[in-house]
């Protein structure tokens, strides 16, 4: 199933408003950005907006949320919504076209492992997303057997081809080049409209826009740390002027980078 998982961000919160964080389509597993959402919904019942498609979560239920789906989610006007969400990577990464809604009276072992979780996870919150502490390999093994426990009980689909295990690894390592059509089909030993079906066909997009959508990620989470003005984000992703970046940006997530604090990402 997986050979490993890092833990990008974990949290017990109340929330009681609109919130969203950005997953799409599919980032980076283990080295850098992207994330998989496991939600524990302790209280409430929110609306979460999966590739758009709403899903009324409900409490004592875990939910997992693929990185290759975009999310947001909304509670009612004068409710409150109580969850612990755990954000993580995979080798390989998951794919999957709907969230899991996971009963954890699917297995005997589901609720332990489950609270057990969130238990550490509310001990040992991550302040910001990607900033580790002491306790995220623990949490990360506890993490891994929760997913395990949940793949008996419901398949967890993951991208195991190897045409694309190597392209993506190449992406992800050069993602802030100029990265051409032909370099990327050559590495396959396919022409490049094939190259661009088959990348297509297996991610969902084609391939210039699966780099574009790991840059802008990237970027996001780089502006998340507070450690980089814009210009040196733009420079890190690649972009050789600041306003292309801005306008990029927007055009992916709907706010401009400097926007991004004044946003909640839960």
């Amino acid at each position: 199933m997986f050979n490993s998982i890092e833990v990008k961000f974990c949290d017990r919160r109340i929330v009681d408003k609109t919130w969203w964080c950005v997953a799409k389509p599919s980032f980076r597993p283990i080295f850098h950005i992207g994330q998989n959402r496991l939600h524990y919904v302790h209280s409430g019942s929110p609306t979460i907006y999966c590739d758009e498609k709403p899903y009324t979560l409900e409490p004592g239920k875990l939910y997992l949320f693929p990185q290759n789906l975009s999310f947001r989610g909304e509670v009612a006007d004068g409710t409150e919504y109580d969850h612990t969400a755990l954000d993580f990577l995979t080798f390989p990464p998951v794919h999957m076209s709907k969230p899991l809604e996971i009963s954890l009276s699917a297995s005997p072992l589901l609720q332990p492992a489950t609270e057990i979780c969130a238990k550490l996870i509310a001990l040992h919150p991550m302040a910001r997303y990607g900033t580790r502490n002491e306790y995220s390999p623990l949490i990360e093994s506890y993490g891994m057997n929760l997913l395990k426990l949940i793949h008996e009980v419901y398949p967890i689909e993951t991208i195991s081809d190897p045409f694309i295990t190597d392209i993506l690894n190449y992406i992800h390592e050069n993602y802030y080049k100029e990265l051409r059509l032909e370099e990327l089909s050559a590495r396959t030993n396919y022409q490049k409209h094939f190259f661009i079906r088959k990348f297509k066909q297996i991610m969902g997009v084609p391939p210039y826009k699966y780099i574009k959508d790991y840059r802008m990620s990237t970027a996001f989470y780089l502006i998340q740390t507070g450690k980089f003005s814009i210009a040196q984000v733009a420079e890190r992703v690649g972009y050789s002027d600041t306003s292309g970046f801005s306008h990029a940006f927007k055009q992916q997530f709907g706010i401009y980078p400097n926007e991004v604090s004044k946003t909640v990402f839960l």
